[in-house]
């Protein structure tokens, strides 16, 4: 998550979206100013990247397990946006065909848990629906007029971010914290019908974004 006053820009990390890729990118070219612009804390991705060991976190106070992930109304309800500057940004986020959003999140999140999607929503998700890895994507569209970006053309997407933010467009964009595609892959392919009614379900108001 960056919220950028000088530029008056944000853009809503959602997990799972290929947003880390996104927001380093940002901390590296976009010209933060890190005396006021809110940026996401430090994380074990961040440290173990080129060049961002010398990127200083945004002094502003919210939790880092808040602002990674953080929601618009989480700003508003922290003070790092007013309702004003939520109406008068110019707002992003990508969002992701659920299905593969959750099968991602299942190998990031619960790479030994077996495959059973019931018990996968009863035991992990249902219990702490806010809990920011599981999230649903149109938490972060309640409040303001945000930009919804396809993951399903993820560069160009990418690129429409980092041109709203004055960010150079990069040669490659690297994959940060992308789960195996061979291993999403094979749980695609053991997902029933019942699997995927479950999950549409779950993200039912998910199902409606242009992913």
């Amino acid at each position: 998550m960056i919220i950028s006053h000088k530029k008056q820009r944000c853009f809503w990390k959602i997990p799972r979206t290929g947003s880390t890729n996104i927001e380093v990118i940002l901390r590296l070219t976009a010209g933060l100013d890190l005396s006021q612009d809110v940026v996401a804390e430090t994380t074990h991705f961040f440290q173990a990247s080129a060049n961002l060991d010398s990127v200083p976190a945004s002094p502003a106070g919210a939790p880092g397990t808040h602002r990674s992930h953080m929601t618009p109304q989480t700003a508003l309800d922290l003070g790092l946006l007013t309702p004003a500057m939520l109406n008068a940004y110019q707002h992003f986020c990508i969002v992701r065909d659920p299905i593969d959003r959750f099968i991602s999140m299942y190998h990031l999140a619960l790479p030994n848990y077996e495959w059973d999607v019931t018990k996968i929503i009863a035991e992990n998700i249902a219990p702490t629906p806010g809990y920011a890895t599981w999230r649903r994507q149109s938490d972060y569209l309640t409040v303001g007029n945000i930009t919804t970006l396809p993951f399903s053309d993820y560069v160009n997407s990418a690129n429409t971010i980092f041109a709203a933010f004055g960010a150079p467009i990069p040669d490659q964009l690297p994959n940060i914290s992308r789960s195996h595609w061979r291993f999403e892959d094979v749980t695609k392919q053991q997902a029933t019908a019942a699997n995927i009614q479950e999950i549409s379900a779950y993200y039912a108001d998910d199902m409606l974004l242009n992913f």
